[in-house]
């Protein structure tokens, strides 16, 4: 892999394939770069720029540099592909935290780079409302906020 131009994001792919592409937001275009291990199940861009990747290990990927990974606790396989990752501040700050927001099943996963052992699961409830009438057998659901 060599070296991306920032920022970029991974992008899933459509049907067949399981690879997930890299965009240039900067240049407007795909990046013809390949992050080993990483699969449209199982990695997660941030915003930093960052790629969080849960292959037989968990870690932080920087693509702008192929040898700069941070290595994670291994994260649950339940965790669901379509998440969210987000990083507290930069991940060579002591301290930065690392979340994985599953909305569908209103879950957070978060550890603490070079501090947690585990990744923590944080569940919460954003409450439900009627559905009149019900919709694909469904009578309840989740308020979007």
């Amino acid at each position: 892999m060599g070296r991306v131009p920032a920022p970029c994001i991974a992008l899933k792919h459509g049907a067949g394939s399981d690879k997930p592409a890299l965009f240039s937001i900067s240049e407007k275009t795909a990046i013809d770069a390949e992050i080993p291990g990483m699969t449209n199940s199982n990695a997660w861009p941030t915003p930093q720029g960052w790629i969080l990747i849960r292959d037989s290990t968990t870690f932080l990927q920087n693509p702008q540099d192929p040898d700069e990974k941070i290595h994670l606790p291994h994260l649950p396989e339940a965790v669901h592909s379509r998440c969210a990752s987000v990083l507290s501040v930069k991940p060579m700050i002591p301290g930065c935290v690392v979340l994985l927001v599953e909305p569908e099943d209103t879950i957070i996963w978060y550890c603490r780079i070079g501090q947690d052992e585990e990744w923590a699961r944080h569940e919460y409830d954003i409450g439900t409302q009627p559905l009149i009438p019900s919709v694909n057998g469904k009578d309840h659901e989740k308020l979007a906020e």
